[in-house]
């Protein structure tokens, strides 16, 4: 599959296209459309590209500008461009830290903030 397009009222409402690992089973790049008027939804940009890691878990979302200078945010918080994560994982390839970067690349800046969580697993 290398899109998905959700369609109403005779037009795109939505769309996803996904780029696949050249060697492996796995997508690495996730771009995401949503029309802006679409159920009163906001979105901070009507266009997001999602690229993954082998686990499938998003490393950089990057928000694409509508328009050159479109402002990035919610009200008065503006955000970057682009946000970046790196993940600590279990044994089982789930992650439990997820480090989120939103003032930089991990590797020339401190996280914002981290994700934690406890998972349980169950015999069956």
């Amino acid at each position: 599959m290398t899109q998905v397009t959700y369609f109403g009222c005779n037009d795109t409402l939505a769309f996803e296209k996904y780029v696949y690992h050249p060697e492996q089973e796995f997508v690495t790049e996730r771009t995401r459309f949503i029309k802006s008027s679409m159920r009163g939804i906001e979105h901070v940009t009507q266009t997001m590209v999602f690229y993954h890691n082998e686990n499938g878990d998003i490393i950089e979302k990057k928000y694409v500008r509508n328009r050159p200078n479109q402002y990035l945010g919610a009200s008065s918080i503006a955000l970057p461009e682009s946000i970046y994560y790196t993940y600590e994982y279990d044994q089982y390839n789930n992650w439990v830290k997820c480090y989120i970067y939103m003032e930089g690349k991990p590797e020339d800046s401190e996280p914002t903030a981290i994700a934690q969580r406890d998972l349980e697993y169950y015999d069956d």
